[in-house]
């Protein structure tokens, strides 16, 4: 009998497990642990953040050292703030408040992005309210919000506060300490990386399909000459004869398959490529495996991360197959790759099977074997088949260390203290060493003259996020002195009829502010509706369980327990994304409800003021941060996820790579060149379009709502980005290939051949924007890299085998190129006519075109959609 239940139900259980403990902690009376000041901060913190966080067993580690070492962090930088009100009054803590905030918000931008408004709210609840205090008492005032100690000790600011998160942190992870334990490890190795597999041999499948086994480009091929002259096409029948007589509802089928598996394989590709996932395993131990059953630690880590890398090196290829099986379609039909990429899919299927089952792969060994230089064997310039083998050894390596109990090794001999090193990093770094070392180095970078080149400097690459900080930044300011200048607006309540008053707005709206602003306009504005709705809502329903309840415990946790379950339930995405938190589209409409519900019923119940007072003022005081949060994204310029600017931006510097990729090869240069391309080449089109894609996914909110409405164009846009920028690190990786296995005396790119005189059209026709001050993306990575040894990229340096391939590979090579070079064209013309804005009326300057000279390739408005 299966007793198991959906992932959702699950999650939903235990979020209602972790709000009976928060409202048991905090509706009842333990004043020996518990400071009474922090038990309104407990309730609310942990109801929203326990449905935010992922459930799964790694967040534990990240609660810990992420929940308490921001709190820590935050304490600290006000002291030195509260140090500056006390020794130069509060206009120099103003001062320096300002200098703080715009130093934390530049975190934005970094890998400790969360952490920005956190630390912000915190170290501005901790001073704002003390800053004229500490300008009267004194260097001693500061000194003794550490030094008093006492849980009902109201002077014992920061010691109470650090207990109150430590609180809030044993909420947290309740959750997820409840059996059965739910780790990263097994959502991501045996659900996630099998799902990335089968999709990516889903993709291949398609594409052989719909490219290869029809004998046709694409659905919509045209019927242009010069683009056929150039493909070399091998039936003399015309593709749009054959496509007279098909189906139409074929006809329209075949291209809406190819963009769902490629958006697929995309949206994959997005999580799988995230920096330090895979290190989050490490706050996982294996602690039952080793003290229980007596095995020695498996550095699992690192191999996690071989098996991602390889399966990322796999997506890079698979997105270029798209490419080739047009470019290179001659190749493809005569050299027998069809039938090699189906073979490829099948040991795609088996690794996903193996790693869902954690059992080996027993064809690996078959499939390694096989000769590279076998003259019968097809040779593959994108090295699918060799990405496959790789993914499927490096399968079986972790399925081995995975599943059986090894007690050859030592506890401590150098393989385990290796491991141990491995895993104690994540939470050193958590510890407030990774929190540290960000600031630190936005502090340094507001110092270096690249920085302020790209802001100031055309085409302005970072003045939209230097503009975000600063708006950041002189919002968090002004509500700070309003607070400390404008004391009827610290003081401010609204009056109603209840006896019980005292509630001021207090600091909410910094809360609101705080977490309501994201990086992108769109994302903004939909958040800050969001926690409208959330607080309007959860106030109200904290109003009727006041007014029901009539103040009793148990009836105002119970309320609190099944509304908030409730909304969670409603709130969490079907499926394993559900372990991860709410649905991205509306996650903070539920949390902003449990959190507004549970911040007026507990002031309420503890005596802060009356219901109607509290929840009157306690709404407003949050619509004020919020609208603050709304008006401050208005000021241009901002930065909008819907806008094409940083895919613009991208592009350009895809358009360099495989510039110089051509470059290299008919110079004939040695592979260190290549391999310092590769690495500057992969490294910007990683950051690139992480950023593009992070900015959308920000804006693409409330997708229903009638302004900022996504466009589904942009992400078509940075689907097919994703499709050029592999396809580019494939020509490299085949560019190597040509310079290292290709006999140097045939000439295969000497002047005056046919060859070269594409490729040097190709450089003729790429329209570059110019970069004269070295301050594009490209430019960077590359520089950095210049004078270091670069690895080379992990590719099977074979036969080329030019006696038996009826297409040579360096005709091959400038197939690919002539074909990225027409797509490259139309991503400048698409993205030119991507509309975003408020009403979706906005549009960027036109940009460059790529243009090639007659015969080499012609474009129309049919071929538009064989390249999308």
């Amino acid at each position: 009998m299966d007793l198991s239940i959906p992932d959702h139900v699950e999650v939903t259980i235990r979020l209602c497990l972790s709000f009976i403990l928060t409202y048991i902690i905090t509706l009842g009376s333990f004043p020996l642990v518990i400071p009474q000041s922090q038990v309104v901060i407990i309730a609310s913190v942990a109801s929203a953040f326990t449905m935010i966080l992922p459930t799964l067993l790694f967040s534990i580690g990240s609660a810990i050292s992420g929940m308490v070492t921001n709190v820590l962090v935050a304490l600290i930088v006000a002291t030195l703030l509260l140090a500056v009100a006390a020794t130069g009054g509060v206009n120099a803590y103003i001062g320096a408040y300002f200098i703080v905030a715009l130093v934390l918000s530049g975190l934005r931008f970094t890998k400790e992005g969360s952490s920005s408004a956190l630390l912000l709210m915190f170290v501005s609840l901790n001073t704002m309210g003390l800053s004229t205090v500490a300008e009267e008492k004194g260097i001693g005032f500061v000194a003794s919000l550490w030094t008093e100690s006492g849980v009902q000790n109201p002077n014992a600011v920061f010691r109470n506060t650090l207990i109150g998160m430590c609180w809030v942190t044993l909420c947290i992870i309740f959750a997820r300490v409840i059996p059965p334990s739910r780790t990263l490890r097994f959502a991501f190795s045996r659900k996630l990386l099998p799902k990335v597999l089968k999709d990516v041999a889903s993709f291949i499948r398609v594409t052989v399909a719909h490219h290869i086994r029809d004998d046709i480009d694409d659905v919509e091929d045209s019927d242009d000459d010069d683009l056929q002259e150039v493909i070399h096409s091998t039936t003399s029948e015309s593709p749009l004869l054959r496509l007279s007589a098909r189906r139409s509802d074929d006809i329209n089928e075949k291209p809406k398959s190819m963009n769902d598996a490629c958006i697929k394989i995309v949206q994959d590709a997005s999580i799988t490529l995230v920096p330090g996932l895979v290190e989050l395993t490490a706050l996982e131990p294996r602690i039952r495996r080793i003290f229980c059953e007596c095995g020695s630690p498996q550095n699992l880590v690192t191999l996690l991360l071989d098996l991602t890398n390889a399966v990322n090196d796999l997506v890079f290829s698979s997105l270029t197959l798209r490419a080739f099986s047009k470019a290179g379609f001659q190749e493809i039909q005569i050299d027998g790759l069809g039938e090699k990429y189906e073979e490829t899919a099948v040991t795609l299927d088996r690794c996903a099977g193996a790693l869902a089952t954690l059992n080996q792969s027993n064809v690996v060994a078959e499939a390694s074997g096989e000769d590279p230089g076998n003259s019968n064997s097809a040779f593959d310039p994108i090295r699918l088949n060799f990405r496959a083998m790789r993914v499927e050894e490096c399968t079986n390596n972790y399925i081995d260390a995975m599943v059986p109990i090894d007690r050859t090794h030592s506890y401590f001999d150098k393989s385990a203290r290796t491991v141990y090193v491995r895993f104690l990093c994540p939470w050193i770094m958590g510890a407030g060493f990774g929190l540290i070392l960000a600031i630190f180095g936005c502090f340094v970078k507001a110092f270096t003259p690249m920085t302020w080149k790209r802001i100031f400097r055309a085409p302005y690459y970072d003045l939209p996020k230097f503009v975000w900080c600063l708006k950041f930044a002189v919002g968090f300011m002004a509500l700070v002195s309003m607070h400390v200048y404008w004391p009827a607006f610290a003081n401010l309540e609204l009056s109603t009829k209840d006896e019980a008053t005292g509630a001021r707005f207090s600091g909410w709206y910094l809360i609101a502010y705080a977490f309501s602003t994201t990086q992108t306009v769109e994302g903004t504005w939909k958040k800050s509706i969001l926690r409208i709705v959330g607080t309007v809502f959860g106030g109200f329903s904290a109003w009727l369980a006041l007014t029901a309840s009539q103040d009793s415990p148990v009836g105002l946790g119970i309320w609190m327990t099944i509304t908030s379950t409730t909304v969670a339930y409603f709130g969490l995405p079907e499926g394993l994304s559900s372990r991860f938190g709410l649905d991205k589209d509306a996650a903070w409409g539920p949390a902003y409800f449990s959190m507004t519900q549970a911040l007026v019923t507990l002031e309420v119940y503890w005596g802060y003021g009356g219901k109607n007072d509290i929840t009157l003022n306690r709404i407003v005081s949050n619509l004020v941060g919020i609208a603050m949060s709304m008006a401050m994204a208005l000021i241009p310029p901002g930065v909008y996820g819907n806008s094409p600017r940083e895919s613009k931006f991208l592009l350009e510097d895809q358009k360099r790579a495989l510039r110089d990729c051509i470059g290299l090869v008919l110079e004939g240069s040695d592979s260190a060149k290549f391999h310092h391309l590769y690495a500057t080449a992969k490294a910007t089109f990683v950051a690139g379009f992480s950023e593009a894609n992070e900015n959308y996914n920000d804006a693409n909110k409330l997708q229903r709502l009638c302004i900022l409405k996504p466009n589904p164009r942009m992400k078509l846009e940075l689907n097919n980005a994703a499709v050029l920028g592999s396809s580019i690190l494939s020509l490299i990786r085949f560019g190597i290939i040509l310079v290292e296995a290709e006999p140097e005396d045939e000439g295969s790119f000497a002047e005056g051949s046919e060859e070269r005189r594409a490729l040097e059209t190709i450089l003729e026709g790429l329209d570059i924007v110019d970069d004269p001050h070295k301050i594009s993306r490209y430019h960077m990575h590359h520089q950095a890299g210049e004078g270091k040894s670069h690895e080379r990229p992990n590719i099977l340096c074979d036969s080329l085998n030019q006696a038996q391939r009826a297409v040579p590979a360096h005709t091959t090579f400038v197939h690919l190129c002539v074909y990225l070079c027409h797509y490259i064209s139309h991503r400048e013309l698409k993205l030119d006519n991507i509309y975003w804005g408020f009403l979706g009326k906005r549009h960027t300057s036109k940009g460059r075109r790529t243009t090639l000279p007659k015969p080499v390739i012609q474009l129309d408005e049919q071929e538009d959609q064989v390249i999308d």
